[in-house]
Order: structure tokens, then C-alpha cells, then sequence
């Protein structure tokens, strides 16, 4: 059975991002309107680019991520969370800012929701210090700047509605947001992927280059690790 995208974060390095799949990763040239065939980095073993997850839950897998400003990131796997420093200009120097700890320890605003207990994907959002969340088919939007939910948990189809019929409408494996100002995010699910346009609010959302396509068409670079 072929592998999923487990979770995805944009590097703040110009057409980069980081793909996560069980204990492996890369690091891929995303070049938005072609073909993802170049591989920057990998595949390798997540603890070859990330040391300090050595003998934590996340040398094993990473569930969703988010990246924020300044080489920022916030990984989450289980019901644990981390705040890292990736560091891409000198990878040996990625370190841990905050965590391992529980999500809720991280952040408060989730506690007593379904994503206090594990978050399926995540991707920053088009709004300043923001982020979505998705686990199953709900998802919501926290501040994480701020620490409080900034939209409330709905489905996925009510935030999304492009996804009403879809295969993404039941879940979300990975998401990333490559450009917040023209609010642009991919979005993977089991073979396929879609890349949207969030225009200017929640109801003007579009499919670009197409429809939902085959993660193995459009994405060369992630047959090696899919």
C-alpha cells in the first residue's frame, strides 16, 4: 500500500518545503506552477536533519506541522508538540525552542477539543499569527501568537466548501501555506493533493491549475519517499 504525506511545512528558503513520511523526510523545490521534480535534501531518517527529536515520539513520525516567521516551526505528533528552530541555511544548527510537551500544555485554546489528543494536519493561515487545524472532518483556526481559537471547530466542508464531494472532505494528511500573501496552500490527502487559492475570505476559494490530481504525477520528487 503506498504511503501518505504525513505532514508538510514551507521553509522560509524561496520555493523550499519539508515533506514528512513516517521516520523519513525531504526537503523539496515546491516551484509553484510545475512539475515538484527536485529533490533539495533527502530522503533521510527525520533525527539525521533533527537530532534533538532522538528518543522522543518524533524521531518516528510527525503527524502535521505549521511554519510561522524567522525559521519557525511547530511540529506535533501524538498528542505531543514541539516549537523548533529548522534552521535551513545551517541545518546542523535546528534546535528545540519549547517541548516535547502535551498539545495543550502548548497551547491552552485546544483543551477540551478533538485536537487536544493529536492534530491529523496543519497549515498557516491567511490571517496574521494563525493557523488551521485539521483532524478528521473538523478543523478550526487558532492564534497561536495569542493562544486563543481564532475560528471555532466546524467541518471541513463549512471552512472549505471546494471539498463537498471530495475525498478531502472527510480528512486532511498534510497542508501548507507557500504564500500568505496571495494565500496560496497544498493540500494532500492518501494520492492526491489540490493546490487553492483562499482569495479574500472563506467563500472565494479556487482550485488552481486544474482540479485534485495525483500526488505521484505532480510531485516527481516524492516518489522516492511515498
Amino acid at each position: 500500500m503506498q504511503n501518505s504525506v504525513d505532514a508538510a511545512f514551507c521553509s522560509s528558503k524561496e520555493n523550499e518545503c519539508y515533506v514528512f513520511v513516517k521516520n523519513k523526510y525531504v526537503v523539496v523545490n515546491y516551484a509553484p506552477g510545475g512539475k515538484k521534480n527536485q529533490i533539495i535534501k533527502g530522503p533521510d531518517n527525520i533525527t539525521d536533519g533533527f537530532p534533538m527529536f532522538v528518543n522522543t515520539v518524533f524521531q518516528w513520525k510527525i503527524d502535521s506541522s505549521f511554519d510561522t516567521e524567522d525559521n519557525l516551526a511547530y511540529l506535533f505528533s501524538g498528542d505531543q508538540c514541539v516549537k523548533i528552530d529548522y534552521s535551513p541555511n545551517s541545518p546542523e544548527n535546528a534546535r528545540l525552542l519549547e517541548g516535547p510537551g502535551p498539545i495543550i500544555a502548548m497551547f491552552p485554546c485546544l483543551k477540551g477539543t478533538i485536537f487536544e489528543n493529536g492534530i491529523d494536519a496543519a497549515a498557516r493561515h491567511n490571517t496574521d499569527h494563525c493557523a488551521s487545524l485539521f483532524k478528521g472532518d473538523e478543523c478550526c483556526v487558532i492564534n497561536f501568537r495569542s493562544n486563543k481559537l481564532f475560528l471555532s471547530t466546524q467541518k471541513i466542508t463549512i471552512y472549505f466548501p471546494l471539498f463537498l464531494g471530495t475525498v478531502f472532505e472527510g480528512g486532511i494528511d498534510a497542508a501548507f501555506n507557500f504564500n500568505p500573501v496571495n494565500r496560496d496552500v497544498y493540500f494532500f490527502k492518501g494520492r492526491y493533493y489540490a493546490h487553492i487559492n483562499l482569495g479574500n475570505g472563506f467563500p472565494t476559494r479556487l482550485f488552481i491549475n486544474g482540479y485534485i490530481k495525483l500526488i505521484r504525477d505532480e510531485w516527481p520528487a516524492l516518489r522516492s519517499i511515498l
